[in-house]
């Protein structure tokens, strides 16, 4: 390739995430140390992949033909993520050793972390330090290499080679640190993303990432409409969209109240879980992502 048409390439690349609810992707550009937005597509699932009876593997492969049909991905990098709930991420603070053992600690740490075989699964870890601590900590992120030969499988078909594949909390960390410019001293930040399925709590403190994922999701919410009102999945969803503006908002309220104290509940004993152990800095500031907070009262 000619030098200058390969450096094009490098500076540019779509993201994409295949959601229960919805195929997203988005296609940055960077220059220098900015990155700007060149394209982004969002193809909801004729159905969502939750709604019962539905063929997964069909579904996506409708939805993904679609956003290849409307975008062109011929010869740009391609990061994909995988949702929270399908891999995992573990942490644990490093006792005080010489950097040049920290891979034997960290394999003896995932081998005790992870609860696969350690050859049946994809794993890596980010060690995270600052300043103004001495303390080293680790996150391990794994997923089998089943999962990812599956979603590699399925991306093959439309003739997508990803390059990088992440985990869709830890793009979130990546997204926040870089929007909000979070300094290298920065008190914590958390994300809730609530996702379809699931839902992760992340925190970003001066540099060091934490994540939490538990299974609660706007699905659920869902399942509560269509446990009150006697409806189908479908309609149960439609109805939840409009919940702001329904004349039923009052009913419609009522029933989703047990979901709204469970997502509370998880979302307390996650944050309780990571101030336990990181009492220094309280935390102040959450940040809400997902359109499951369209739910009117959620935030």
């Amino acid at each position: 390739t000619h030098p200058s048409t390969r450096m094009a390439k490098t500076q540019s690349a779509w993201g994409i995430e295949i959601g229960a609810f919805a195929i997203k992707g988005i296609r940055l550009e960077r220059v220098g140390d900015e990155v700007t937005v060149e394209d982004f597509a969002y193809i909801p699932h004729a159905k969502p992949l939750t709604t019962p009876d539905v063929d997964v593997n069909e579904m996506t492969r409708l939805t993904l033909q679609q956003f290849v049909t409307a975008k062109n991905l011929e010869g740009v990098k391609v990061v994909v993520s995988v949702p929270g709930h399908a891999g995992l991420a573990r942490f644990a603070k490093l006792p005080p050793v010489e950097p040049k053992k920290i891979p034997d600690i960290v394999k003896f740490e995932a081998v005790q972390q992870i609860p696969f075989p350690i050859d049946e699964v994809e794993w890596d870890y980010q060690t995270f330090s600052s300043p103004d601590n001495p303390e080293v900590e680790v996150g391990i992120f794994a997923i089998t290499k089943e999962k990812i030969a599956e979603r590699l499988s399925l991306y093959a078909e439309f003739g997508i080679q990803p390059e990088i594949v992440t985990l869709g909390p830890l793009a979130v960390f990546n997204a926040m640190t870089y929007d909000l410019a979070l300094a290298d001293d920065h008190a914590p930040v958390v994300t809730l993303d609530i996702g379809t399925q699931s839902s992760d709590v992340i925190v970003a403190e001066s540099g060091r990432c934490w994540i939490r994922t538990f299974p609660l999701g706007g699905t659920h919410f869902t399942e509560s409409l269509l446990e009150t009102f006697k409806i189908n999945y479908g309609k149960a969803d439609r109805l939840k969209a409009e919940s702001a503006s329904s004349k039923y908002a009052r009913q419609m309220m009522q029933a989703m109240r047990p979901v709204f104290g469970d997502l509370v509940t998880d979302v307390q004993r996650s944050i309780g879980h990571y101030q336990m152990s990181h009492r220094e800095k309280p935390i102040e500031h959450v940040y809400g992502v997902g359109s499951t907070f369209r739910i009117q009262g959620l935030r």
